[in-house]
């Protein structure tokens, strides 16, 4: 029996999908291609001279229309939805963290 945070729609089925490279999106989201993606530590190279490190840590974006993709915060209703769904194509799953 799945516990609930795995249940297929719930925001528990849409971090494990994002984190086997899987983008999601809201059942109540107009049109394509909107949908939230999983970016893994070390992903995106941040030039040395902006600070120490040149790596960043896991975030998540968003594709959003005429805007590429974008950081991504998630909001009281997104976190207790139960209507999240697989968008488009599997990515390749993110290789596993070395550090």
């Amino acid at each position: 029996m799945e516990g609930p945070s795995q249940k297929p729609g719930s925001i528990g089925w849409a971090v494990a999908s994002l984190t086997l490279g899987q983008p999601v999106r809201r059942k109540g989201w107009n049109g394509n291609p909107l949908y939230v993606a999983y970016v893994p530590k070390g992903a995106v190279q941040i030039p040395q001279k902006f600070g120490q490190g040149n790596d960043t840590g896991p975030f998540l974006v968003a594709n959003l229309r005429n805007k590429g993709l974008v950081s991504w915060t998630i909001t009281h209703s997104d976190l207790i939805a139960t209507d999240w769904e697989p968008a488009g194509p599997a990515q390749e799953a993110p290789a596993e963290e070395t550090m």
